[in-house]
């Protein structure tokens, strides 16, 4: 029997920033016709390219990208309620036209939300009106932690005490709906076993990993070159566009927009100083180095415990092929060869690999993550002065070796201590 190409197809690519998911989206784009529809929320903000790490003209090789730049600085980030029917309109018209759609970007829950028709609830910015019924809202981050701890300690053990926009969504729906967002969550992951939703279309997704430790090394470089390319200029310009949007009584929020990207808040000590010391700048870079790996490693995070999981309930799993780019010199061998292979034989609609059979690496995270419950903890770590909100991640720590050293950094200070003690207590008096 013949086989049947495959009706209303969608690709996905996502992974960590800095793996070279836009890159292999264009590859693909070029061979199968196909059109990129930008997943990043940064990205579709207008300005600060550097920043953003938008593709260059030159690098998207021709190929028509969407919701890319189409947004003003200081515009809300969109939330699923705007994404997804813009996006989805896109992807019908892209396929009106004979092309294929190609779906990429680092904003998981924009990607789920394409995925899987059920998504959780989504809670936006309070206003005004909200602020003045709950002014807790308003209030310190450590009160808005404590207050929800009092009313779900579940939800608040789930959060890193610096996740305070995470920790102030979950108490905003506890005081607009009643119930805590941690029974509310619980429900929904009970609809989702019993109602297993089909996928809007079928999809094809590939997972772009990188070593974590390649992928850290990889970042830091990334913002030296970020530092030669000009994002220095490029920050100083925005600020002091802000500054005179300020000057002229138009309120900037330097909390919301681009802002929230890696960068401009890390940078911004050094271009409110007077003296521009180079110590002061090398401090800034290097919390931006630090903030890119942390966001690196959220993303990483969701897609284990959120993206992963929904795939797995939607029976999806084998959808997902994971193609290793931490070798970039077999880039082509490694990444798009495979890619294309399984895109190919996706779209004529003839037999797909098992995803654990594309590369040693793909089967070893793959079968890794099917084993990992993503149980929530909470555990702090006094040693390293360090709290961790998933048990993995915990045990994981007891075995790292900043752990085993600072264990051993303290075992010797109180070594000294004790050494001190006994030669004042041995002292004549």
């Amino acid at each position: 029997m013949a086989a049947k190409p495959r009706q209303d197809p969608l690709v996905v690519i996502f992974g960590s920033t800095g793996t070279g998911k836009s890159d292999l989206a264009v590859e693909l784009a070029l061979r199968f016709n196909g059109e990129i529809i930008n997943a990043d929320a940064m990205q579709m903000y207008r300005g600060m390219p550097i920043v953003t790490n938008k593709m260059t003209v030159e690098e998207q090789r021709g190929v028509p990208h969407h919701l890319l730049g189409i947004i003003d600085v200081n515009t809300d980030t969109w939330d699923i309620s705007k994404f997804k029917p813009e996006a989805s309109a896109i992807i019908h018209d892209i396929r009106k036209r004979g092309r294929l759609p190609i779906v990429v970007g680092g904003t998981h829950y924009y990607v789920d939300s394409l995925l899987f028709n059920d998504r959780a609830i989504e809670v936006e910015e309070p206003a005004d009106s909200e602020l003045s019924e709950h002014p807790i809202l308003n209030g310190p981050p450590e009160l808005i932690y404590q207050k929800l701890r009092e009313v779900d300690p579940i939800m608040a053990d789930r959060w890193h005490p610096n996740e305070i926009r995470k920790i102030r969504r979950s108490l905003q729906i506890f005081l607009r709906t009643g119930r805590r967002a941690s029974d509310i969550y619980a429900e929904q992951e009970r609809k989702r076993f019993e109602n297993q939703q089909e996928a809007p279309w079928p999809a094809l997704l590939f997972w772009v990993y990188t070593e974590p430790e390649t992928l850290e090394e990889r970042l830091r470089t990334r913002v030296d070159k970020m530092v030669d390319r000009g994002v220095l200029d490029e920050v100083q310009s925005q600020l002091d566009s802000f500054s005179q949007a300020a000057s002229a009584k138009k309120n900037i929020d330097y909390t919301k927009g681009i802002w929230q990207s890696v960068g401009p808040k890390e940078l911004k000590p050094y271009f409110k100083s007077a003296a521009k010391e180079p110590r002061l700048l090398n401090e800034c870079l290097e919390n931006m180095k630090v903030a890119t790996r942390q966001c690196a490693k959220g993303q990483l995070r969701y897609i284990r415990l959120r993206t992963i999981r929904g795939l797995e309930q939607h029976g999806l799993s084998d959808s997902l092929y994971l193609v290793d780019s931490s070798d970039l010199s077999q880039w082509k061998e490694d990444v798009v060869e495979p890619a294309m292979q399984i895109t190919n034989n996706f779209l004529a609609g003839t037999p797909l690999p098992l995803p654990t059979a594309v590369s040693t690496t793909a089967r070893a995270v793959l079968l890794d993550n099917s084993h990992k419950k993503g149980v929530h903890c909470r555990k702090v770590c006094d040693t390293c002065n360090r709290t961790f909100t998933m048990e993995h991640e915990w045990e994981k720590h007891l075995k790292g070796r900043n752990h085993r050293r600072a264990l051993q950094r303290a075992r010797r200070r109180a070594l000294v201590v004790a050494s001190d003690a006994g030669a004042v207590q041995e002292s004549p008096g």
